[in-house]
């Protein structure tokens, strides 16, 4: 199972989740989802245990349904936080039948809260209690529970009903401008900004690259959005990860500067954090609304 995918596994149970929700969730077996949470340190809840936390689950799911959020927000896509939400939740979300859930790490709370915000929702941010170490780095998770049968049954009709990570589709009809929009909100969950330090003969230099993973059909709509924008030179192909069904596509040296531009610039709902080292990478400023202009 992917480290991101494990992460999340993590954040659930934390947060409340049986291992029957889990393996209903992700759609794998109940003996890989104790293996995969055994494996990280995860301490599984004896059956008083188990008990007691769909108790209160149950009780916490009757005062999330008093909570108010815009049910109608995916009605109709025309609008650049509508669009970004659903890029968001397309990469980061958990769609269940009665409730959409979002997860990710502490330093990307911003997105949460944006979400949130976007949703006119008032659902409660958690933050989880222990550590989720990523390699060298030790993150806590925030997570956002927001109970509604409508929105998730919107989002199911769209295509992102969880389990997705292998099957998310990429939205029909969409311009360009709008697809963009959508790509800047899935790549800000399933994008990656990096750079090497290349050593010439007498400098040394950044190499800077972009890239982004997901199912075969956000791969593939992404490419073919930033081909529609920058030109055929752009062109990319989907790129299958090894044995498993993800897949992805990258841009380096200038292509990726190009690549960031046109999903940034003039932006106004962004991560924080990605939308930083675009703007490193461009060497300018891209929040300012004029800067659409030049895309």
């Amino acid at each position: 199972m992917p480290p991101d995918s494990v992460m999340r596994l993590v954040s659930l149970y934390q947060a409340g989740y049986s291992i029957a929700e889990l393996s209903r969730l992700i759609g794998s077996h109940h003996r890989v989802i104790v293996r995969e949470l055994r494996a990280v340190g995860v301490r599984i809840r004896t059956l008083q245990e188990a008990y007691a936390q769909t108790r209160r689950n149950e009780a916490v799911s009757r005062e999330r349904r008093r909570m108010p959020v815009d049910e109608t927000f995916f009605d109709s896509l025309d609008t650049e936080a509508k669009l970004w939400v659903l890029g968001v939740i397309a990469s980061d979300g958990y769609v269940g039948p009665y409730e959409l859930t979002l997860a990710v790490a502490e330093t990307d709370i911003d997105m949460v809260e944006k979400v949130r915000m976007a949703l006119g929702s008032k659902h409660k941010i958690s933050i989880s209690k222990g550590y989720w170490k990523d390699g060298y780095n030790r993150q806590r998770i925030v997570r956002i529970l927001i109970g509604s049968v409508r929105l998730a049954r919107r989002l199911a009709d769209l295509g992102f009903k969880s389990p997705k990570s292998f099957t998310a589709p990429f939205p029909n009809g969409l311009s360009v401008d709008d697809a963009l929009i959508f790509c800047r909100g899935a790549f800000d969950g399933d994008g990656s900004i990096s750079f090497i330090m290349r050593r010439g003969r007498r400098t040394t230099r950044p190499e800077w690259s972009v890239s982004f993973c997901g199912s075969r059909a956000m791969v593939e709509g992404f490419a073919a959005t930033i081909t529609a924008r920058l030109g055929a030179n752009f062109r990319r192909r989907a790129v299958r990860h090894q044995s498993t069904d993800i897949y992805y596509a990258n841009y380096s040296s200038n292509m990726a500067k190009e690549v960031a531009f046109a999903l940034y610039a003039g932006a106004s709902m962004y991560l924080n954090r990605k939308m930083e080292l675009a703007e490193r990478m461009c060497g300018q400023e891209l929040r300012d609304p004029s800067t659409r202009k030049n895309v």
